[in-house]
Formats: structure tokens, C-alpha cells, sequence
């Protein structure tokens, strides 16, 4: 039985620090990414911070270490780059930007130039990008010293507020990748995934949680080279291709109803369907303070994560998150701007888009 990595992204000005956090998982999976990491546990400790800068042939710098990490943004090669990296014969489908270059390796203030792909869903002509993971080596500061990494892409992604996103991971036919992603706020693990052995995709649901002009981040890079992080050997090359897909659908969160002062909701649900994740709403007195808490039911083998989301002006913004121990509930509160709100969002999923039928829980709400 492997454990997986989930790495939490926290940014500051100049660096990103990479929260290692081990989630148990009751399969071994043979490719998936292994546990090489720290404790566990939410996404502000725990972490070695990194500051991943490009070395390679196009200058790209990212800031991501084996952790999962892709980053979306809006600067694509102009109109739909060149295909010069792909397997011969083996060509993207039509609507499909193909990234040739060497995208970035870091979500802000990188060392050299920053060049990160883009996915912008508010203009969906392209259907999905193409990318290609290098053999060169990345040179990542860490805690102020170079370490060697293998290549990572970084892409910023942008939709309308409150749209529902599934950003699907695929395996080309004929590609050696085994790519792994994660969508991340620059604070934190959103969404982790990976493909399985024998499978050819993967997919994660998230909300867009922005209503101004800010990004996700999604970091696209290989298992081996993840798991072989910090020693190597690392792996890529011409044929080390992966495509993302996009769906998007409405923002249609389970109705819990009206808490009152002094009063609980309580809903039970399963994360049975990989990649899933589950949105809900309720709505309460202006000054009522909530308190969610999600019991796993003990399920030793389930990893939740649960996240208010601050609804202020239409928004959707993840707070106060983090992964859980497998067996460990999740207490919440809401934070900010948020706990003032009429309107209260949240949002339930697994730590490493694992999912099983037993992978129960309830929620219970209260306003103490």
C-alpha cells in the first residue's frame, strides 16, 4: 500500500512554500505518486519552502517541487503554438494549443523569465493544450540551495465566478508520461490527481472561485519524478506528453436550508466517483458564526478536505483548508469577510481525488 503526497502551495512575494502531506490510501497503484514527505496536515504548516527556477532550453521558472503542482495562465504562445515536441504520428486533436516550449517552473517572482501556459475559460475556442515534459535539468531554490528537479508546467486558469470546473489529466497513446497535476490558489492544494495504472485519465472538479481577474494555477509533472524527488534520477523527454481537457458546468450546491441561532444541519454523502467534489450552501442570520465538521465515520483510508468558501460579493473563495489525517474528521469554521455573509458555502473532497463506496461521511453544522 503506497501513501500519496499531497503538496500544499503557499506563495508569499518571493517564494512559494511546498506543505508535504502524507494521505493514506488503501490500494497500491503501482504508478502513482508515492509518500516520500512530512507530516500531515493542513496548508499553511508543514512545509519546505521552494522557489522552483527554470534552467532549461526556454528559460522557464516554476515554482513547484514534486508536488503535484500545475499553474494555469493567460499568456499562451500566440494563438496556438508551434508543434515541434510531440511524438511523430501522434499529433493533439484539432482545438487544441499545442505548448512546444518550456513553460514556467514557478507561479511568481521567478528567477529567469516567466512564461506559464494559459487556460482561460471565459473564451473556450481551444478545447484543450498539449504539453511536453523535458529532460533537462531544473534548477529549484530550496530553502536558499539549488536542487536539481525534472521539468514541471505551470499554467494560470481563468473562468467566470462560481463556474464549475472538471480539468481532466489524459495520456496520449504512444506518450511515456505519467503525469500527475495540481490546481492550486497559490496558497494551497486545491485539487491533486493522478492516473492509475492501465487508466488513460484522470479528472478533478473544483469551483472558480474568483470574481476579479485572478488565476488558478495548475502544475502539470511526472510520478517518477516526483517520487524521486530530491535525489533523482529524473525522467522526460520528446515523448513525454500529456493533454488537458476542460468541462464546465453551473454551480448547483446541495441546499441544507436556513441555520438558526443555537440550531444544527446536518446532510450525509460519499466521495464515490474519483475527482469529485461535493459543493453545498445553507444560509443563516447576518453574525451567526458556523461551525462545520465533517465525520469520516473512522474510515482509516479516507484522506477529506473540506473548505468554507467565502461567498462575499458573489465569490467563491477557498478558506481555511487543509487534508486530513485518513480517520480524522474535519472542523471548520468560517473566517473574514465570510462569516458575516447571509450565504455560506462549502465544499467536501479527498486529498489525493481517491474515492471508494464506503469513503462515507456526514456533515454537521452548528451555530453555537
Amino acid at each position: 500500500m503506497n501513501a500519496r503526497r499531497l503538496v500544499t502551495l503557499l506563495a508569499s512575494t518571493a517564494l512559494l512554500a511546498l506543505a508535504l502531506v502524507a494521505c493514506g490510501d488503501d490500494s497500491d497503484d503501482g504508478g502513482a505518486p508515492a509518500n516520500n514527505s512530512a507530516a500531515n496536515n493542513s496548508t499553511a504548516n508543514n512545509a519546505s519552502t521552494n522557489n522552483a527556477t527554470n534552467n532549461a532550453t526556454n528559460n522557464a521558472t516554476n515554482n513547484n517541487t514534486p508536488t503535484n503542482n500545475a499553474t494555469n495562465n493567460n499568456n499562451t504562445p500566440t494563438n496556438n503554438a508551434t508543434n515541434n515536441n510531440s511524438p511523430a504520428n501522434n499529433n493533439p486533436p484539432a482545438n487544441f494549443t499545442e505548448e512546444g516550449r518550456d513553460l514556467a517552473d514557478c507561479i511568481s517572482d521567478c528567477l529567469n523569465a516567466s512564461n506559464p501556459g494559459s487556460i482561460n475559460l471565459n473564451n473556450q475556442t481551444i478545447l484543450g493544450v498539449r504539453g511536453v515534459l523535458d529532460a533537462e535539468d531544473h534548477v529549484l531554490n530550496v530553502n536558499g540551495e539549488n536542487v536539481i528537479y525534472g521539468d514541471l508546467d505551470v499554467y494560470e486558469l481563468k473562468a467566470p465566478p462560481r463556474r464549475v470546473v472538471d480539468l481532466i489529466l489524459r495520456k496520449p497513446a504512444g506518450s511515456l508520461a505519467d503525469p500527475v497535476m495540481t490546481v492550486s490558489d497559490g496558497l494551497g492544494a486545491i485539487a491533486f490527481a493522478y492516473i492509475d495504472d492501465g487508466a488513460a485519465e484522470i479528472r478533478h472538479r473544483f469551483v472558480y472561485p474568483y470574481v476579479n481577474d485572478l488565476p488558478l494555477f495548475v502544475l502539470v509533472e511526472d510520478a517518477v519524478n516526483f517520487n524521486n524527488y530530491p535525489d533523482g534520477p529524473y525522467v522526460g523527454g520528446d515523448d513525454y506528453t500529456y493533454e488537458l481537457t476542460w468541462e464546465t458546468s453551473d454551480f448547483a450546491p446541495v441546499e441544507l436550508g436556513v441555520l438558526a441561532s443555537g440550531g444544527t444541519l446536518t446532510h450525509s454523502d460519499a466521495i464515490d466517483t474519483r475527482g469529485e467534489m461535493h459543493f453545498y450552501r445553507f444560509t443563516s442570520a447576518e453574525g451567526v458564526t458556523p461551525q462545520l465538521t465533517v465525520n469520516v465515520n473512522g474510515n482509516a483510508d479516507f484522506s477529506v478536505i473540506a473548505a468554507p468558501l467565502n461567498a462575499f460579493g458573489g465569490q467563491a473563495v477557498y478558506t481555511n483548508y487543509g487534508c486530513e489525517d485518513g480517520g480524522v474528521n474535519a472542523v471548520r469554521t468560517w473566517q473574514g469577510v465570510g462569516m458575516f455573509t447571509e450565504e455560506h458555502l462549502f465544499a467536501v473532497w479527498e486529498c489525493n481525488s481517491n474515492a471508494r463506496a464506503d469513503f462515507n461521511y456526514t456533515v454537521t453544522i452548528t451555530a453555537p
